[in-house]
C-alpha cells in the first residue's frame, strides 16, 4: 500500500508471510507453500491512496488476510446440526491427516424436507 508523506516520501505498508490472522502455526500457509514452490520471496504490490503509515499497514494487512482465506475452501453436507452456522467453527475429521482440522464456517443453509434434516456448508481455512 502506498501513499505519500508531506516530504515526499511514499507511505509503504507490508505484511508478510506469517502474518496471516488465525494461522496455525503448525501447519504450512498458503505463503510457505507458494516460497517452496517459486523458490523464493513472492510480492504482491498494490496501489492505493492512504493517508498514514497505520493506515497502510493495516491495508497490507487485509489484503494478506484476504488472500489467505482463498487458500483452503470446501463444502459439506451432514444431517442436520443447528449448531452449523456461518462465522463460528467446525471440526472435520476422518477427511485424512491433512485436511483434519478444524475450518471457519463461512456459509450454512439448514434444510428440512420429506427426507429429512440436512445441513449443507461452506468452510475456508488459511493453513494445510
Amino acid at each position: 500500500m502506498a501513499g505519500i508523506r508531506s516530504a515526499g516520501e511514499p507511505i509503504v505498508g507490508r505484511a508478510r508471510r506469517g502474518d496471516e490472522p488465525g494461522r496455525d502455526a503448525r501447519r504450512e500457509s498458503a505463503g510457505d507453500k507458494l516460497q517452496r514452490v517459486v523458490r523464493g520471496q513472492s510480492v504482491l504490490r498494490l496501489r492505493q491512496p492512504v493517508l498514514s503509515q497505520a493506515e497502510a499497514e493495516a491495508r497490507a494487512r487485509a489484503a494478506l488476510a484476504e488472500r489467505a482465506e482463498q487458500f483452503l475452501s470446501g463444502e459439506g453436507e451432514s444431517l442436520g446440526l443447528p449448531e452449523i452456522r456461518p462465522d463460528t467453527n467446525v471440526a472435520l475429521e476422518r477427511i485424512g491427516t491433512r485436511f483434519s482440522k478444524t475450518y471457519y464456517v463461512e456459509q450454512a443453509t439448514h434444510r428440512a424436507d420429506s427426507n429429512g434434516y440436512r445441513t449443507r456448508f461452506k468452510v475456508k481455512e488459511t493453513t494445510l
